[in-house]
This record gives structure tokens, C-alpha cells and sequence, in this order.
């Protein structure tokens, strides 16, 4: 290139006219490298030729590489079952809450709108519960709980209560051992599913349903028919009561465990949480906490 211009190029630069022709020359020819750069094909700027001038490209070779910034995110799988999806939502919670945004303590299954409803946080008792009966079982369930995984938590609780000899103490609400009365076992077993009842039908006049108010407020004594008459929980018959349901006798109630069974606290001679026949009295009533 520098003998081409050597030999005749530069006869254009003479006079004024030429001198203007060879800077605006000079200056496209810079303008081409820096656009080109050091590989590539540099068009032949007033070179008096067609042909292209191909840069020094040494022994570079062709690399194809990804812009990771410009790569397109993969496409959600449509086929993710309901199970996959809930997973990921417990594994979120479980990594705490980011800030300014709250994380979900329940997923899938839940109770209707208008009934206590079930969580995988544990139940916090309200800051004037302090003292000796304030005991809350904390839930077992996982955030993705089917109903049926509510019930067996729910009756679960029940049996670890009869597995631990716990006494029949009234109006007691407190851990497995230690004692408990018929409503007291139904509250702790409730609270192993994260079901709360402190704003549940019935506690308008006597505050809400825990274990402090149970021991300290007397109207809250025999919270049994405090739920049945205020349909605290879903109202059913007590032939249809699936496995899960709250039976209630007068003055009490059990959780019914199916097959004509239930498991209770009684206060009788035989004193405990055990199991016994649905009708070791007559029911009055049944009603559905998991619906």
C-alpha cells in the first residue's frame, strides 16, 4: 500500500486543490481503521481501487462465544406438577422473608374463608398471655399440607398426648405429661396443624381461645360448648363425621378417629387421654375443623 502511494498517489496533494483532496484522503483511511480495527476488511479508501485491503489478522481464529447478558432464560416447564411447585414455595420460606415483602405460611390445601385456618408457622399467644399456662404445641405440618396431612397431624398429637400418661386436669391446656382437659387437648392438637382461634366464632364476649384464657377466664371453662353453639367449626352430623371431625357430647368433646372410635380427654375414674367407642354417650353434635 505505501508503494502505491509512494508511486502516485501523492501527485494529487500538489497545489492548494491537491492538498485538500490528500487530508480528506488521510482522514477516511483513519476513519476505516479505527471501524475495521485490527481484523477484518478495510475498504480501499481513493486507493484507485475496487478490491478490499484485508488487515494483519495474525493467526487469529474464529471463537463463537455467548453473551451470558444476552442469552435468552430458559422457558418455564409447563408440565411442573402441583407437588414441584409447593416444594419450591417451602424452600423460599424457608430462606426467611426478603425485605418489605411477606412470606406465605400455607400453600394448597386450606380451610374457607370464615373458618380458623391451619399454617406451617406455630401459633403465637397474644402478649397478655404470660405466665404458667401459656404452653402452645408448635405445628408440624409443612407449608404445602394436604387436608389429610392436617388430620394426621391433628389426631397425632392426640395419641402423643396418651403415649405420655398425661392426667385429666381442668381447665388445663398443657404440654403432653403435664395434664389437660377435653377442649384443652382439642386446642393443642389444633395448634400442632398452626390453626389459630383466637379470633374464631365465639370468643366475642370471652376473649380467644387459648390455653391462658381457658385456666384464667372462667367462661372459657367448657370451651367444648362454647364451639358447639357458636358452629366455631364447620357444623356436620355426627352419622356422616369422617375421621379428623369433633364430636360433641353434653358438656364434652373428642376427636373422632373413624371406625366408631374417638380419642379423648376423660375425667372419669379411668382418667386420661385414651380411646373409646363414638358412643360411650349420646352425641350431640358434630362439627368439622378441616374442611
Amino acid at each position: 500500500m505505501i508503494d502505491g502511494i509512494a508511486r502516485g498517489e501523492w501527485v494529487c496533494m500538489r497545489g492548494r486543490k491537491g492538498f485538500v483532496v490528500s487530508m480528506a484522503w488521510l482522514l477516511a483511511l483513519l476513519l476505516a481503521v479505527v471501524a475495521g480495527g485490527p481484523t477484518g476488511v478495510l475498504p480501499a479508501y481513493g486507493l484507485g481501487s475496487d478490491e478490499s485491503v484485508e488487515a494483519d489478522a495474525g493467526e487469529s481464529a474464529d471463537v463463537t462465544s455467548e453473551d451470558p447478558d444476552t442469552m435468552e432464560p430458559d422457558e418455564p416447564n409447563a408440565e411442573d406438577s402441583d407437588a414441584e411447585k409447593s416444594d419450591l414455595a417451602q424452600q423460599d420460606a424457608e430462606k426467611g422473608p426478603a425485605e418489605g415483602l411477606s412470606v406465605p405460611t400455607k400453600v394448597g390445601w386450606q380451610n374457607p374463608f370464615g373458618y380458623p385456618q391451619v399454617s406451617s408457622t406455630s401459633v403465637e399467644l397474644p402478649s397478655y398471655a404470660t405466665g404458667y399456662h401459656t404452653f402452645v404445641m408448635p405445628s408440624r405440618i409443612p407449608i404445602n399440607a394436604t387436608r389429610e396431612q392436617c388430620v394426621e397431624a391433628f389426631i397425632a398429637c392426640a395419641f402423643e398426648y396418651a403415649r405420655a400418661k398425661t392426667p385429666f386436669r381442668e381447665p388445663w391446656s398443657q404440654a403432653p405429661g403435664i395434664g389437660t382437659d377435653c377442649s384443652g387437648l382439642v386446642l393443642q392438637c389444633l395448634y400442632a396443624t398452626g390453626m389459630d382461634l383466637e379470633h374464631a366464632r365465639g370468643t366475642q364476649l370471652v376473649g380467644g381461645f387459648n390455653p391462658y384464657n381457658h385456666y384464667h377466664v372462667p367462661a372459657q371453662t367448657f370451651n367444648s360448648m362454647r364451639w358447639y353453639e357458636n358452629n366455631t367449626f364447620m357444623p356436620v352430623s355426627p352419622a356422616t363425621a369422617r375421621r379428623g371431625d369433633l364430636i360433641f357430647y353434653d358438656g364434652h368433646v373428642a376427636i373422632y378417629l373413624g371406625n366408631n372410635r374417638i380419642i379423648h380427654a376423660n375425667g372419669g375414674s379411668d382418667g386420661g387421654v385414651l380411646e373409646a367407642p363414638l358412643h360411650m354417650r349420646i352425641p350431640i353434635g358434630a362439627q368439622r375443623p378441616f374442611i
